[in-house]
């Protein structure tokens, strides 16, 4: 793994409809209150498509992963239901 030369925190994806579409499929789907769903997305300074869930409800990603919309879409799906599965969560 290499890292990128590129510092600073930002906010990104600010209005994307990704994270709303992708809850409101995994509630209809799996039948829970919005409400449950939980997930942080921590953008880390990385070269290439990088993901993996550091711990339930909780996604860590490269920057070029993070702006491919349907890598994305998948990977956040897979986040917020690790969080629905996680220690004090109902299955």
């Amino acid at each position: 793994m290499a890292w990128t030369h590129t510092h600073g925190a930002q906010t990104m994806r600010r209005g994307s409809p990704i994270p709303k579409a992708v809850a409101d499929s995994i509630s209809e789907e799996r039948q829970v209150d919005p409400e449950q769903l939980r997930a942080a997305v921590l953008v880390v300074a990385v070269v290439g498509k990088w993901f993996a869930i550091a711990e339930p409800g909780v996604l860590l990603c490269s920057e070029e992963a993070y702006f491919d919309d349907t890598l994305f879409s998948v990977e956040l799906k897979k986040v917020f239901e690790s969080g629905l599965n996680g220690p004090g969560q109902q299955r």
